[in-house]
């Protein structure tokens, strides 16, 4: 993540809360902390990994279309 990147967000998506903390606190520019969304999944899985890319299209997912009205 970039200082530019994040000032420049709508929403940020955690999968820990210790992600969306550290985001706080490193982070003067963001969202409102309603806007960091952590999602609870846990931080053991590989980049890429399929079951890493479901939860995250779910979860996220959700998210979305309760804000947009879409569903990814």
């Amino acid at each position: 993540m970039t200082k530019e990147l994040v000032a420049s967000a709508d929403m940020i998506f955690a999968m820990e809360t210790h992600h969306r903390e550290r985001i706080r606190k490193k982070f003067k520019q963001r969202p409102p902390d309603n806007r960091i969304v952590t999602l609870h999944i846990p931080d053991e899985y590989e980049r890429g990994d399929p079951a890493l890319v479901a939860l995250l299209k779910d979860k996220v997912g959700t998210r979305l279309s309760a804000l947009t009205g879409t569903r990814l």
